[in-house]
């Protein structure tokens, strides 16, 4: 749970946003939950939400350069908030050809224990693929989809243009390097993954590259829901 510093509204002058449903950049500061005040958090962007007049944020995962792992964009609990029950997310991969498959995710419950989401895949022409699929995971287990090897990875703060609109957050880049056929260079294959502050969960783009080249996308393209 993250530290925040709180000061009451009494005696003071600036009117603040709301902290409910707020996910707290440098801009967003201060915000109130009631007769509370936020002024400060430990570590920003911060998840807040506001219940009875009393104010909960989750903060991000710290940097621990002695970790092999790069930290996640967002902690599990950061999660667990930005995926209520009836989340409808649907995603769409492209290659070098044009729109390969079209995926819808929607979350049929979401608990402390964890998250039911049922996934359906479509052709490119909107036909369903099979049936649908319904998985079960812990929110820890949604948070490890994005711990990434520091060796091999990076990541800075970025702004990404989407079909959702524009959102501010983490980029993270994955360099791997695979032999080539005999006699044949080795091959370096990037991944990159965009996360949005405002969107805990899912990257809202990711963008794979082999040779300098891009070869797949799969990007976010509608969200609805709680």
């Amino acid at each position: 749970m993250l530290s925040l510093v709180l000061v009451s509204l009494l005696g003071c002058d600036a009117p603040a946003p709301p902290c409910a449903g707020t996910v707290l950049a440098g801009d967003a500061l201060p915000c109130t939950c009631g007769s509370t005040r936020v002024d400060a958090v430990d570590a920003l962007p911060a998840t807040c939400t506001c219940t009875g007049g009393a104010v909960s944020c989750e903060q991000p995962p710290a940097d621990d350069p002695a970790s092999a792992d790069l930290p996640t964009p967002f902690s599990a609990a950061q999660i667990r908030q930005g995926m209520p029950k009836g989340l409808s997310i649907r995603l769409e991969t492209s290659g070098p050809s044009g729109v390969l498959s079209r995926d819808e995710w929607v979350v049929t419950k979401s608990e402390p224990a964890g998250v039911d989401i049922r996934y359906t895949s479509f052709s490119a022409e909107g036909k369903a693929i099979g049936g649908s699929e319904q998985k079960h995971d812990s929110w820890d287990t949604l948070e490890g989809h994005a711990r990434f090897p520091r060796e091999r990875a990076t990541r800075e703060r970025a702004t990404v243009e989407t079909r959702l609109g524009s959102f501010e957050g983490w980029k993270y880049v994955v360099t791997e390097t695979e032999e080539g056929a005999e006699g044949s260079p080795a091959v370096v294959r990037t991944s990159s993954y965009w996360f949005a502050d405002a969107l805990p969960g899912a990257p809202v783009r990711m963008v794979v590259e082999q040779g300098g080249t891009e070869v797949v996308r799969m990007e976010q393209v509608s969200r609805k829901g709680p």
